[in-house]
Order: C-alpha cells, then structure tokens, then sequence
C-alpha cells in the first residue's frame, strides 16, 4: 500500500517521571493547575515551585496552546 506513511509504536509501561528526556510534555487544565494524572505526579515530584512558576507567568489562568 503506502509503506511510507506506516508508523512504528513502541508502548512501555513504567513511570513517566523515571524516563531520560529532555523535555516531558503534559496536559493541562487552561489554569495549568497541576491537579491530577500525570499532572500531579509532576507535582508530587517536583514541589510546589512549578506551580507557582506556572502561574507567575501567565497570572490570567487562560493558558491555551
């Protein structure tokens, strides 16, 4: 068929925040309040500073991407 356009997925179960990256890419709510899922695992793990420096850079809580 189109053996360009196939994709190979590679799915791994573990702990997101254990993984070497870069960068780590999350959803969040338009408040970005760091409130569940692997939200809040970023901020268990991290501390309270992200969320506050979430909200030090955009004090409107209307984040949209």
């Amino acid at each position: 068929m189109f053996p360009e356009l196939w994709m190979h997925i590679r799915i791994e179960v573990g702990n997101v925040l254990k993984k070497s990256a870069d960068v780590l890419i999350s959803t969040a709510n338009p408040w970005l309040n760091l409130s569940g899922g692997v939200d809040g695992a970023i901020l268990s793990a991290v501390g309270p500073a992200i969320q506050d420096e979430l909200h030090r850079d955009d004090p409107s809580g209307s984040s949209w991407c």
